[in-house]
């Protein structure tokens, strides 16, 4: 029997928490990681989907060299 390992990912209302901001300003934010590469973003629909891995790295990376 094999064992999946299951991701966690963020849509645009974990990422409005994590930076305190409305879900409209979530959302254009991910348009922008998406036309700037800054970390994998897939669209599915009206609605944005990221790695939870990819973004905490990211922005791990962001508060140590910001």
């Amino acid at each position: 029997m094999s064992s999946k390992k299951t991701k966690r990912v963020y849509g645009v209302q974990n990422v409005a928490k994590i930076f305190a901001v409305s879900p409209n300003a979530s959302s254009d934010f991910l348009e922008e990681a998406i036309a700037n590469q800054l970390f994998p973003v897939i669209k599915v629909g009206a609605q944005y989907v990221v790695t939870a891995d990819a973004f905490d790295e990211w922005n791990i990376f962001l508060m140590l060299n910001g």
